[in-house]
């Protein structure tokens, strides 16, 4: 059994040791988030959502491993909330 947390560490080392992001945890959340959010977009009413699919096993536990297609996904977009992040930031410098 593996809770989404044990899940996301597991993906966070995977991420990681493929690409050598030096990712957070708490950065891929955030791009799981936005994962989750662009492939629900794009289910079929009816079908099994995507994420239930490739990111959860039929006792509706969370996997631990993924596979390549949604580690790359992920990785990118660990790369998208670090320029969000940068973004979010430098509003904080600019003088009005």
């Amino acid at each position: 059994m593996s809770t989404f947390d044990t899940a996301v560490r597991c993906w966070t080392n995977e991420i990681n040791a493929w690409y050598d992001l030096r990712a957070t945890v708490e950065e891929v959340k955030k791009a799981f988030s936005l994962l989750k959010e662009f492939r629900e977009g794009r289910d079929e009413p009816g079908d099994i959502p995507y994420i239930e699919t490739f990111f959860k096993d039929k006792d509706d536990n969370w996997k631990p491993l993924i596979d390549t297609v949604d580690r790359e996904h992920l990785a990118d977009l660990v790369e998208e909330v670090r320029v969000m992040a940068s973004a979010d930031g430098a509003h904080m410098f600019e003088v009005e």
